[in-house]
């Protein structure tokens, strides 16, 4: 009940009124009591209007905030992101984790690199050409 009656960072709302389009009561409430509503309470086909067009305007201005919010997140993260430059010769392993199906074999015990691998050349920043000593060449992704 706690977590659905805080804000949330990101959109700025609590979830329970992204989903009711108003705050719930809570235990506390009871104890200290409601603030009396000076407005008369409106009908129900006046009330659901209400309801509808408050939800629309807390969605649209949550799309907004998780957009800006996004945003902000990933300029932290690059912040701290920087990405391996290899040379003409560079020694590089490959991972070939997760990509092996073998029979009667524990797989958490199966070589996770593959290698070495020597950059031959680069076709653009993430695509380089490698060799093994004595195989043919082959242009291979390495991990980033």
């Amino acid at each position: 009940m706690a977590y659905r009656a805080t804000k949330h960072s990101a959109t700025g709302f609590t979830p329970n009124f992204m989903m009711f389009g108003r705050e719930v009561s809570e235990p506390v409430d009871l104890v200290a009591g409601l603030p009396q509503d000076s407005d008369t309470l409106p009908s129900a086909p006046e009330y659901v209007q209400q309801t509808r067009e408050r939800l629309e305007l807390t969605h649209e201005i949550t799309r907004d905030a998780l957009g800006e919010s996004v945003k902000h997140v990933k300029r932290q993260y690059d912040k701290n992101c920087y990405r391996t430059q290899y040379q003409i010769g560079d020694a590089v392993w490959y991972l070939i984790k997760g990509t092996q199906r073998v029979k009667n074999k524990v797989r958490k015990f199966l070589p996770a690199y593959e290698g070495p691998y020597f950059i031959l050349g680069h076709l653009d920043d993430l695509v380089h050409g490698t060799q093994t000593r004595g195989s043919r060449a082959d242009i291979l992704r390495p991990p980033t």
